[in-house]
């Protein structure tokens, strides 16, 4: 008992009650008073924990400075510490993991048993009820699980039914989100079923407190099994680099994309939870299932378990995908409105009459003549000082020349002028001329020229 009489106000039960100061509430005080009388004879007996447990009370109290009082390593030196076990533990009484049996707790719970070097080794939940005596059942329960987690490697579980995603969202431990907890309402309308539809790839990555499937959820993420890629990972941040070691990639735009979900509604609106990535769902109202889509009409960024329509969005008449109206472009000739995005892919903004006016074309019905595209109207064009050359496509009249003896207009770039007209023609295709010697002078001339 010699390191303990090292300090007067040891010696006896009243100095201790002393130091029950007013940092604790009167009742508090009281109680860990007695506490601390009882754990201080059993120290004086050599009992199980005494000291650890006398440790225990003190830091209750509020005193951080344990060292200078109850220092006394025992066999710690041997050992390294554990961060699922409390350091005063290891202090005063060498607790750390077993080296034979690493999910279970070796100790030296007297000094009698350090003298000897017996080492003691427990269940952790024994271990814990030991050295907290004042604890209840269910919190040594959580340190004893807190333990099993900390040194057997984590399991990540993977949930795809409906009722499994229900459950791992209703046991959420440790940790908050807007769709966690149980769900009040009609369970068909559960929002997080949603996700669980036989034909996608999307599956429910998630962590339990005891690594059994059944346990309660600490950590979970959406999941694309397909391309390996996942969401947003809410509690422990341990199942991003696990989902990393079953080569996962964080993509959430990826994960999500073009994704079919259940359609079920609730007074009007979709039955949705809240999307961390892409934002939109698409649904035609008509059918039970719908796609999760950048485009898509209904805005899933509600916390009440819905997706609501959006009156502002329209469905392009070209691909069908939904969009806002700053994205919308009408297009006067085909009498239709085309988003941005098959806009910049199969349309071209174009003249599309005689009087010049310009609107949106689709690319397959568009010429462009000198940089400006046309309908590929021969009314249009012609009325727009448009010919067509010889090889059918339309030019610029002011480029080309026409050319009699063909009954043809040619590109002025590819014919050559005759220093005798043949015909009508003062030109002619550069391949057709030759030159001839008349009056010992060469001159250029068709190639079908008879002096």
């Amino acid at each position: 008992m010699s390191i303990l009489a090292k300090d007067e106000r040891f010696n006896d039960t009243r100095n201790w009650r002393g130091l029950c100061n007013k940092r604790s509430s009167k009742e508090k005080r009281r109680d860990l008073s007695k506490m601390a009388a009882s754990q201080w004879k059993d120290l004086k007996k050599d009992k199980r924990f005494a000291l650890a447990a006398l440790a225990a009370t003190y830091l209750d109290l509020g005193y951080s400075d344990l060292k200078p009082y109850f220092y006394e390593k025992l066999h710690a030196k041997k050992f390294d510490t554990h961060p699922a076990i409390p350091s005063f533990a290891f202090l005063y009484a060498a607790a750390h993991p077993s080296q034979t049996d690493p999910s279970k707790i070796a100790c030296y719970p007297t000094f009698a048993d350090a003298k000897r070097g017996r080492e003691i080794v427990m269940a952790p939940g024994r271990f814990f009820a030991a050295i907290y005596p004042d604890k209840s059942p269910q919190d040594i329960q959580r340190m004893a699980e807190k333990y099993a987690c900390a040194v057997a490697p984590a399991q990540v579980h993977f949930a795809k039914s409906e009722d499994d995603f229900a459950r791992v969202y209703a046991s959420a431990r440790g940790f908050s989100s807007c769709m966690a907890g149980e769900w009040d309402g009609d369970e068909e309308c559960n929002p997080v079923r949603f996700y669980a539809h036989p034909e996608n790839d999307l599956a429910l990555a998630y962590l339990t407190h005891n690594n059994k499937p059944g346990g309660e959820t600490v950590a979970r993420s959406i999941v694309n099994t397909a391309n390996k890629c996942y969401v947003r990972i809410y509690g422990d941040a341990r199942l991003s680099d696990l989902l990393t070691g079953l080569g996962y990639a964080q993509s959430g735009e990826r994960a999500l994309r073009g994704q079919k979900c259940h359609a079920r509604q609730i007074n009007g609106d979709l039955v949705a939870p809240y999307l961390d990535a892409i934002q939109r769902i698409r649904w035609d109202d008509e059918s039970d299932t719908c796609m999760i889509h950048s485009d898509g009409n209904y805005d899933a960024t509600q916390t009440d378990g819905t997706a609501k329509y959006d009156e502002d969005r329209m469905a392009c008449d070209h691909c069908g995908d939904y969009m806002d109206d700053d994205d919308s472009n009408y297009s006067d000739y085909h009498d239709m409105t085309v988003c941005d995005h098959c806009v910049s892919r199969n349309f071209t903004f174009a003249i599309y009459n005689r009087r010049g006016h310009e609107t949106w074309v689709r690319d397959d019905e568009v010429v462009t003549v000198n940089g400006q595209a046309y309908l590929d109207d021969s009314d249009v064009l012609s009325h727009h000082n448009c010919v067509q050359d010889e090889d059918g496509d339309w030019q610029d009249l002011d480029d080309c020349v026409y050319l009699e003896y063909l009954d043809e207009y040619v590109l002025v770039s590819l014919c050559t002028r005759l220093d005798i007209p043949y015909g009508g023609d003062e030109y002619a295709r550069s391949c057709d001329v030759k030159t001839v010697e008349i009056d010992e002078e060469e001159k250029t001339v068709h190639e079908d020229y008879q002096p």
